[in-house]
């Protein structure tokens, strides 16, 4: 009878980490929309302030570097939203750095 019973138990113990395993999978799915979407549109705000930008590979490790240097002062201020910001504005920059590759 006993391992009957665990058995079941563990039949359960599986359907839940199935459970948990699907809901992280969802909840992780939804953040990489939220993320990707943040950093299109902060792409196209910088597109449409500086414009479309054809810098050779220095110029852009200086931008990148410098997004990198705000982010990093957003960490020893401890201000997790405009971290946040700072580290899109990140990707940003290195997105539109492979998109001019993707040009070429």
């Amino acid at each position: 009878m006993k391992s009957g019973k665990a058995i079941s138990t563990n039949n359960e113990s599986a359907e839940t980490i199935e459970t948990t395993e699907t809901a992280e999978a969802t909840l992780y799915a939804e953040r990489q929309v939220f993320v990707l979407a943040a950093i299109e549109k902060e792409v196209s705000a910088q597109r449409t302030k500086w414009g479309v930008q054809k810098h050779n590979d220095q110029k852009w490790l200086a931008i990148l570097m410098e997004e990198v240097g705000e982010a990093a002062k957003e960490i020893n201020e401890d201000d997790d939203s405009k971290l946040r910001d700072e580290l899109i504005q990140c990707a940003a920059v290195i997105v539109s750095w492979l998109k001019l590759w993707a040009r070429y």
